[in-house]
């Protein structure tokens, strides 16, 4: 059957990247809706698959006319529009960002039921969960450290615009005249104070493990692609190749023995790279990876995909 979907937050990035995946997936769709709460001088068009798409104001939509919502806006506007609108007979679909997304919704996976509201995980606890779900099979992971080293897009639309024009007024001897308490992002690192949902959802992912350990997040002043440094504990200890062919079974990420960059493995690419690194011993128990990736790409791009083709497949029973 086809569905009929509307993108409720296109001022955002990923909102514009999400039409473009939808555009070449194999999905029927009826009707297109384009919404945004910001203001526009002009009505903004856009094109997919040969027709004219106008981004509208979310305040003039018809909750009714839409089988799928897809919530990518991260402005508070949008928070009382869903509330009010919420019982209508739509499916939603929870696309923001950690400190916006609704932690009432259940995490969506692919070996769970999925259910008419579902919050898609951060883009880091998507792919990790999807390349360590092999692990199970054979141990348990007894810890998971995490160094995020992520680009200034991931925190904000406008971070590449705002990092591009630090380093030109430093380079041209110019002061910075940034806010008040916000850091200089040119030429430096930001760690963050905000508090990191990946062991939470991992465990909503995997209920029957427990997994514990810590992540830090830091900006960097890279405009985009992320780097992860993850280190793994394991239970008991495996064959290195054992562990190397339980690791890449996931086709969205490939193992490589190239000097990984986020300019060079990080931009634009659909899939994750990763060099992999152990104490030179056959049996292993402990090991690192560094994962470079477009992580929106890799992770809640790919599982919003799966979401729609799922209620495309099995429209009839979706549970409200």
């Amino acid at each position: 059957m086809s569905l009929s979907i509307a993108i409720i937050g296109y001022e955002e990035p990923l909102a514009e990247q999400f039409l473009s995946q939808l555009e070449t997936a194999e999905i029927t769709l009826s009707d297109i809706y384009l919404l945004s709460a910001g203001e526009q001088e002009d009505t903004q068009t856009v094109r997919f698959k040969n027709k004219s798409l106008s981004v509208k104001p979310v305040e003039e939509f018809d909750w009714h006319s839409a089988d799928v919502i897809y919530l990518l806006g991260n402005s508070p506007e949008y928070i009382s529009l869903i509330q009010e609108n919420k019982q209508q007979a739509y499916k939603l679909v929870d696309l923001r960002n950690s400190l916006m997304k609704d932690k009432s919704l259940p995490v969506f996976s692919e070996t769970a039921e999925t259910l008419s509201h579902v919050v898609c995980a951060d883009d880091a606890t998507i792919l990790l969960s999807k390349m360590i779900a092999p692990l199970f099979e054979e141990t348990a992971i007894t810890s998971i450290n995490m160094v995020a080293l992520q680009p200034v897009s991931a925190f904000s639309h406008k971070g590449p615009e705002g990092l591009a024009s630090e380093i030109a007024r430093l380079m041209n001897g110019r002061p910075i005249e940034n806010e008040e308490g916000q850091a200089q992002k040119a030429f430096n690192t930001v760690p963050t104070t905000e508090s990191s949902v990946f062991f939470d959802e991992l465990k909503q992912i995997f209920p029957q493990e427990n997994l514990t350990g810590v992540v830090t997040t830091i900006e960097v002043p890279v405009f985009f692609g992320a780097t992860l440094v993850v280190d793994f504990d394991l239970e008991d200890p495996l064959p290195k190749q054992t562990l190397l062919d339980l690791m890449t079974q996931y086709d969205g990420i490939e193992l490589s023995d190239e000097q990984l960059t986020p300019v060079t493995h990080g931009s634009n690419q659909d899939i994750a790279y990763m060099t992999f690194t152990t104490p030179d011993a056959e049996q292993v128990q402990r090991f690192r990876l560094v994962i470079v990736a477009d992580l929106p790409k890799c992770g809640r791009l790919k599982d919003a995909l799966a979401i729609t083709e799922f209620f495309e497949a099995n429209n009839q029973s979706i549970q409200h």
